[in-house]
């Protein structure tokens, strides 16, 4: 690692002491860019991600570093992260499934299955009648 990407790793972990997580976020990002094998840095910008995000990012550190513990351990984090998020349902937005047909609808009058079971009985007693 050179003066300047250790300088950059530095200050981007000071400033996630101070709780300036966007500036640690863009410190991490100029070190990757000038040093793409820093796994420190990777390693910043999973922790500073969302979890998509998160997962790139320490797949990156994983590539380069496919045995430190550190990223196997980020990763587990991050996957755990991704699964929450897929589970977590916004219940103030989703809406009252109904049928497409109103269940009174769907009702037979009472007089209309009386006068059918009548007819079905005549059809029945004119059957037997015939034989």
């Amino acid at each position: 690692m050179n003066e300047t990407s250790q300088f950059l790793l530095e200050e981007a972990k000071a400033a996630l002491r101070r709780g300036d997580r966007m500036q640690a976020r863009r410190l991490a990002q100029k070190l990757v860019a000038q040093n793409p094998d820093d796994v420190e840095g990777w390693l910043l910008l999973g922790g500073l991600s969302s979890p998509e995000a998160s997962l790139a990012y320490l797949t990156r550190a994983e590539q380069i570093a496919p045995g430190d513990r550190r990223v196997q351990n980020a990763l587990r984090w991050a996957h755990q992260q991704v699964g929450e998020e897929t589970q977590k349902v916004d219940l103030g937005r989703t809406r009252e499934v109904r049928p497409a047909i109103p269940s009174k609808s769907l009702e037979i009058p009472g007089p209309v299955v009386t006068e059918t079971r009548q007819h079905l009985h005549q059809i029945g007693s004119l059957k037997q009648g015939c034989v």
